[in-house]
């Protein structure tokens, strides 16, 4: 499903979830081409290091509340069953903006945007590339 076809499906509603309901929403995976990078990874590396190296898929959160970001996406990685947060996409960025407004409306029908990715080796510790479709980054 498209980034258009997303966002028609989920306008109808306003936004409205609590930040301790996160945890009961349904994950939609949203299929990539592109690749992007997670910031904030060197402050998150014990979580990084629990994912391991290799293949993750990502929930992109809406972080409600957060005094030095309005627009806040938190990165999560799955660990056995367990969000961990990782990083966060770019502030200011095209992803950030698109994912924001896409998944504070996906939360108000019970959804959570969903990507895959890749923790990596980087220059200085643990990197986190994320595959978001091209229209959203």
């Amino acid at each position: 499903m498209g980034i258009k076809e997303l966002l028609q499906k989920f306008l109808s509603t306003p936004p409205s979830i609590p930040s301790e309901e996160i945890h009961q929403l349904e994950p939609l995976l949203i299929e990539g081409e592109s690749f992007f990078l997670a910031k904030g990874t060197s402050y998150r590396q014990p979580a990084i290091k629990m994912l391991g190296l290799g293949e993750h898929n990502f929930l992109l959160t809406p972080e409600k509340g957060n005094k030095h970001d309005p627009l806040a996406v938190m990165v999560q990685g799955i660990h056995k069953g367990n969000s961990l947060h990782v990083g966060y996409l770019p502030m200011g960025s095209a992803a950030q903006e698109n994912t924001h407004l896409l998944g504070t409306m996906m939360m108000t029908k019970g959804k959570i945007p969903m990507v895959q990715g890749a923790v990596m080796e980087g220059d200085s510790g643990l990197i986190i590339r994320l595959f978001m479709p091209s229209n959203m980054t």
